[in-house]
């Protein structure tokens, strides 16, 4: 929500931000976010597991 916005860039960063610049900020990123959430994915994902104990 905004107002949850509001506050984390209040405590983060200690400056204000008016409700309609999140708004114009969250808007400019969305066709980005779609495009990635909506993105074709890989059928395999390799990855790498290191297990490390140090006595």
């Amino acid at each position: 929500s905004t107002l949850a916005m509001l506050d984390y860039v209040q405590q983060l960063y200690a400056m204000e931000i008016s409700p309609a610049e999140i708004s114009r900020i969250t808007d400019s990123v969305l066709p980005a976010v779609q495009e990635w959430r909506y993105r074709p994915l890989e059928t395999v994902y390799p990855f790498v597991f290191l297990y490390c104990m140090f006595f």
